[in-house]
């Protein structure tokens, strides 16, 4: 069973969309057990780069560096934002949350790699320990924060598929 939590995110170009405007087209980004539903007008991946790496979800409002290269601040406009969820298994050290989603006593900054605001918090999931990063190009509004949470509402993460600790 996929357990969605919102996990706030990143500002939708262009401002917070009402209710009634939400009706945009998305995609829907997926791989090891993490999904996710960005708009249209996002880049999102999710990989791998060795067994030993986390899985790692990235969405963004711009284009995502290529695989191996770390997204910096200077990539991101003052409209922009970008989203990292690594998944670094099953260790039982964080706590579940449900339901996570910014305000904006979260946000602080700047942050390392040149982002000058975002905020950063642990998660359980299905027993997959989660690590987040939300960083912007700016500080966000509260209709940037809100547009960010109805987003990241679309995360899920399915129970891992592998051991809780190694076979002896």
């Amino acid at each position: 069973m996929l357990v969605p939590i919102g996990v706030a995110f990143a500002a939708i170009l262009g401002g917070a969309a009402a209710p009634s405007e939400s009706a945009q087209p998305t995609t829907t980004v997926q791989g090891y057990g993490l999904s996710i539903v960005l708009p249209e007008s996002w880049e999102g991946r999710v990989n791998r780069a060795s067994p030993d790496d986390a899985i790692a979800l990235e969405a963004s409002t711009v284009p995502l560096p290529p695989l191996g290269e770390v997204m910096t601040g200077d990539r991101l406009g003052s409209d922009d934002a970008y989203i990292l969820v690594n998944d670094i298994g099953t260790l039982g050290v964080f706590d579940a949350r449900l339901r996570i989603t910014i305000d904006p006593r979260d946000i602080a900054g700047p942050w390392q790699g040149g982002f000058p605001a975002g905020a950063s918090f642990a998660a359980s999931v299905n027993d997959r320990d989660l690590m987040i990063w939300v960083r912007f190009g700016s500080s966000p509004n509260p209709g940037d924060l809100e547009a960010v949470n109805e987003i990241l509402a679309t995360f899920s993460a399915a129970p891992p598929d592998y051991p809780r600790s190694p076979a002896k």
